[in-house]
């Protein structure tokens, strides 16, 4: 891209020109011609005059290695996602092109390094889980071909082993890294983000020490908040009683939230059990009921029980949580609707100062007074009120009476 020439003195002659020295970019071999032509083109300097003819030739510079890291299992794009905890996410890191070290002092490793909502997948004793490591469809063999090892949240898989650089095999071609990370309790919420970044060192010259250089990536995965402590969620949703003609909040009331799924429908949430909730929240005195740690997607919300002295909203809500990204995987805006009313909308850091912003249009679950209920299209309770005075006061009639008799 550059330009720059080499320029040599030879006989006339065939030669392979081959550019040495650039370990960490590649160059394709290069044929280079210098012939005799006669007068009349041909070949056969057996007549008279000819003249000495050169050929050039271009040599393709390969870029240095790069890393790309996707989320292979994303209902974002290939960089970022929303999650819940427990969740897995599934990643897949290609370093390319492969570099040929010759030298005493090869560079080649990949380290992973996870936030604190996020962990290595293990296996049944607890040991992390080993990547998956293959050039093509050929898979590498650890300890022989790479060596892994984990500091706490970092994971390095290093191509070096021993003092022995082992993928001079493999030079040019793409290498692919595959493994898993477990979403845990220290998962931050929206206006904060779960990062997984993988760093690529390698070294320019493998002839010479301190030619080293690197290069990261990173992946972004969110989690999404209701009336919870994530900044600008609250009043999402407020429990509410009536005072006078005002709402105002009703604390103590419980709710379900539950997620969609095969079958799942706001029908059939108004018929299942308290067990079968996905998360439960009380609501505070202001009213809130936080939910925290969801991904996006269609849940229902069921009021189980209500404070004494209150009815049960019998209402089935449907909250679906949506989410936008950058193309670089960073959040660009997630919105809350209910009901299919989309009532707030959270943009994420992009104002001057780097804040996120939200617009709340809260909704209000009212719960109503006992007492207070509305007698709608017949006598409702009254009747049996009466009739039950009407029993006791037959049965204190008849309690006198045998008493006289006695």
């Amino acid at each position: 891209a550059n330009t720059t020439t080499w320029t040599a003195t030879v006989k006339a002659g065939t030669y392979l020109v081959l550019v040495s020295n650039t370990e960490a970019h590649s160059y394709n071999p290069m044929v280079v011609s210098a012939y005799y032509v006669n007068n009349d083109g041909k070949t056969d300097i057996s007549q008279g005059v000819v003249n000495l003819t050169t050929t050039e030739a271009n040599a393709k510079k390969a870029d240095a290695p790069t890393i790309d890291k996707k989320i292979t299992n994303s209902n974002g794009n290939d960089y970022s996602n929303s999650v819940e905890v427990n969740d897995i996410v599934d990643y897949k890191v290609t370093v390319t092109p492969i570099p040929s070290y010759t030298g005493s002092y090869p560079v080649f490793n990949v380290e992973d390094t996870l936030s604190n909502g996020l962990d290595f997948v293990t296996d049944k004793d607890g040991k992390v889980v080993d990547p998956v490591v293959k050039v093509g469809t050929t898979t590498l063999t650890k300890d022989t071909d790479y060596t892994v090892s984990v500091d706490g949240r970092k994971m390095t898989i290093n191509f070096v082993v021993g003092n022995a650089y082992k993928l001079n095999a493999y030079a040019s071609q793409s290498l692919t890294i595959t493994y898993s990370a477990k979403v845990n309790n220290n998962a931050v919420l929206w206006d904060d983000v779960n990062t997984n970044t993988a760093k690529l060192n390698y070294t320019n010259d493998s002839k010479v020490t301190g030619k080293d250089d690197s290069t990261t990536t990173t992946t972004y995965t969110y989690t999404f908040d209701i009336d919870g402590s994530a900044s600008g969620t609250e009043n999402v949703l407020v429990k509410t009683k009536k005072v006078g003609t005002k709402e105002v909040p009703l604390e103590g009331a419980i709710f379900g939230l539950y997620r969609s799924g095969d079958g799942v429908t706001a029908e059939t949430v108004s018929k299942a059990s308290a067990n079968d909730a996905y998360k439960k929240a009380t609501s505070t005195k202001e009213g809130q009921l936080a939910f925290s740690q969801l991904k996006e997607g269609t849940y229902y919300l069921k009021e189980l029980t209500a404070p004494d002295g209150y009815s049960v909203n019998t209402h089935v809500y449907t909250i679906v949580i949506a989410a936008t990204y950058n193309t670089n995987g960073t959040l660009n805006n997630w919105t809350i609707t209910v009901d299919n009313t989309k009532t707030s909308t959270f943009t994420s850091k992009t104002t001057a100062d780097g804040s996120s912003t939200a617009t709340v249009n809260s909704t209000g679950i009212l719960n109503t007074k006992i007492s207070s209920l509305p007698s709608t299209g017949g006598i409702g309770t009254t009747i049996f009120y009466a009739a039950g005075i009407v029993v006791m006061a037959g049965a204190v009639f008849f309690v006198v009476r045998s008493r006289k008799h006695d």
